[in-house]
């Protein structure tokens, strides 16, 4: 009887094991992932650009191919959210990513943001204490601040729009009295319009937002995704190419 109990127990954990992995989402060799398309010289219109770089040399080092769709940011996010993709980028991770999605160990890299106004505007600017209740701050729609902005979010008057370009045509035209942007973003977009880089002027650092691959939590191959990206930016670390990779991306842009 007790053999019986045995065999009738190891054969209920064997179909068990056999309808978790008939539900499982399987693994491959390739990952689906999305990326935004106005934010470069990180990832352009194409998809092209250092994250894109990064992300798939550090695929490849562990044995992985990576296929890109490119679509807006605050599509990215959905799309991630919704199991629609593996993952994608370029996600901040803070307070408010933290439970929308499923993080590596490894940053991609670190991005600079800061307060942008007219020239001869930002000198009067040194701080959040500076910036009066009702500023009119610009903002690309789905992009996160920091925790620091959120905290004092609820004063400004935000004005949110899709491209970077759109941010610096409002800034110099009076429509806002600021705009967050991401430094090596701005400087880029300037010389795409063939504006002078002086014609708007940096202020304050709002922050310095460490960019993630965000996987989503509706997908069961997540953290194996997660974890071999994790080795590959390691390896790319380690042999030099991602030096390589990041002072091109910057040197040609």
């Amino acid at each position: 009887m007790k053999c019986s109990l045995k065999i009738i127990f190891h054969l209920l954990i064997v179909y068990i094991g056999a309808l978790s992995a008939a539900h499982a989402e399987p693994t491959s060799t390739q990952v689906q992932l999305v990326a935004e398309g106005s934010w470069p010289p990180y990832s352009d219109v194409n998809g092209q650009g250092l994250s894109t770089d990064l992300v798939s040399a550090a695929y490849r080092a562990v044995g992985m191919n990576v296929a890109v769709r490119v679509m807006p940011y605050a599509r990215v996010e959905q799309n991630i959210q919704a199991g629609l993709a593996d993952g994608g980028y370029n996600v901040t991770r803070q307070s408010s990513t933290e439970d929308l999605f499923l993080f590596g160990n490894e940053v991609l890299f670190t991005a600079p943001a800061s307060f942008f106004f007219k020239v001869g505007a930002g000198a009067n600017y040194k701080s959040y204490a500076d910036l009066p209740n009702e500023t009119r701050v610009g903002l690309i729609i789905g992009f996160e601040y920091g925790d620091i902005y959120e905290e004092h979010a609820h004063r400004f008057n935000q004005y949110r729009v899709s491209k970077q370009s759109q941010l610096i045509k409002m800034l110099r035209s009076g429509r806002i009295d600021t705009a967050i942007m991401f430094d090596k973003v701005a400087a880029y977009t300037l010389r795409e319009l063939d504006i002078p880089v002086d014609s708007i002027e940096k202020s304050f650092q709002n922050h310095s937002s460490d960019i993630y691959v965000a996987f989503s939590l509706q997908r069961t191959s997540s953290s194996h995704y997660a974890e071999l990206l994790d080795e590959g930016l390691r390896l790319i670390r380690e042999t030099g190419e991602y030096h390589m990779l990041a002072e091109k991306a910057f040197r040609e842009n």
